[in-house]
């Protein structure tokens, strides 16, 4: 390069360091950011199960509410869940199983296999043939970041619906303001606005997260650039 040219680059990152209103956003830092483990699953899974099943009402029906509202969408069946449990890391013969939710009185299953950013290698179908009741009680749920296709010998029975997706129903069918507990309404809404960033967090492109991830740098820059002769 020559001297021309590097004074040009140079010219054009000044102006662009001049001009540009370069955006620094502080993002919340909830809990899991404290104890990294944001993107733990087995954590993620726990959450999600408590929510289920806690003795705050309004957030235990919308989360079930969401979630059944997600699969009869989907899968153009309507699943019925009245009294409920939940167990999580549900071994069977080859693996674990995330969640399931089995209903006391009917026997309907749902079926959850919890991913964030590992890749699937789970036998769904063997998860699927564990749970001892007819095809038509059972719903498999493919829970991921990004949308993921569904293995063919499952596609029957399974389906997929991203982390997003379900809080995102939840923050539509939840009134805030019936959540007694104070406390539980800091949890609800540090694990909703986790799930928000780690999942724009996985969509932004490489070039994006290494902007945003060194904008106040480059606002600092921004400020300390003196001219350089030439």
């Amino acid at each position: 390069m020559t001297q021309q040219d590097t004074k040009t680059t140079y010219n054009h990152l000044k102006l662009f360091l001049d001009t540009a209103e370069i955006p620094f956003v502080k993002q919340h830092v909830g809990f899991l950011d404290i104890i990294k483990k944001t993107t733990n699953e087995t954590i993620n899974s726990n959450i999600y199960a408590h929510f289920l099943t806690c003795e705050e009402d309004e957030i235990k029906q919308a989360f079930l509410n969401a979630l059944l509202s997600i699969i009869e969408n989907k899968s153009n069946h309507k699943t019925q869940l009245s009294a409920i449990e939940v167990f999580t890391e549900y071994t069977t013969n080859t693996g674990r199983i995330d969640i399931v939710i089995r209903d006391l009185i009917n026997e309907n299953h749902i079926i959850i296999e919890n991913k964030i950013y590992h890749h699937l290698d789970n036998d769904l179908l063997e998860y699927w043939d564990y749970i001892k009741v007819n095809d038509d009680k059972k719903r498999g749920v493919l829970l991921t970041l990004n949308r993921h296709h569904i293995p063919e010998e499952v596609k029957d029975k399974f389906i997929n619906i991203t982390h997003w997706e379900w809080v995102l129903k939840v923050k539509e069918l939840i009134d805030f303001n019936k959540i007694k507990n104070h406390n539980y309404h800091v949890y609800l809404t540090d694990f909703l606005e986790t799930i928000e960033k780690i999942t724009y967090t996985y969509h932004m492109n490489e070039s994006a997260k290494f902007y945003f991830e060194n904008a106040m740098q480059m606002q600092q820059l921004k400020q300390d650039t003196k001219v350089i002769s030439f």
